[in-house]
């Protein structure tokens, strides 16, 4: 960060971003993310800027685009692993979908 950098691009993963943006909030240096606004750590960080819609906003058009095609029940994955299944309500409230996806 001591080369004169005035600005870093990307990364475009929400883990990589996150990690990244650490460093360039500490140092005022701005970021711009190719990834949505995920964990809620995000909200506090003033040097970083993403171009992607919010992972919650997403997660909201996939389960009105499902609702659309009738799609009563659903699954969620993390990597592999199914950490949620039942109707639309029961993803909604399921707090380890909240944790992962949501940061909370």
């Amino acid at each position: 960060m001591e080369k004169k950098v005035i600005a870093i691009i990307g990364p475009g993963q929400t883990a990589n971003t996150l990690a990244v943006g650490g460093l360039t909030n500490a140092v005022k240096l701005p970021h711009i993310a190719l990834s949505g606004l995920g964990p809620a750590a995000e909200l506090k960080r003033k040097c970083v800027f993403h171009i992607a819609p919010t992972q919650s906003l997403n997660a909201r058009a996939m389960l009105d685009h499902a609702r659309s095609l009738g799609i009563k029940r659903t699954g969620v994955l993390y990597f592999g692993e199914i950490i949620a299944s039942g109707d639309m309500g029961e993803i909604q409230r399921n707090a380890k979908v909240r944790e992962v996806y949501l940061g909370t």
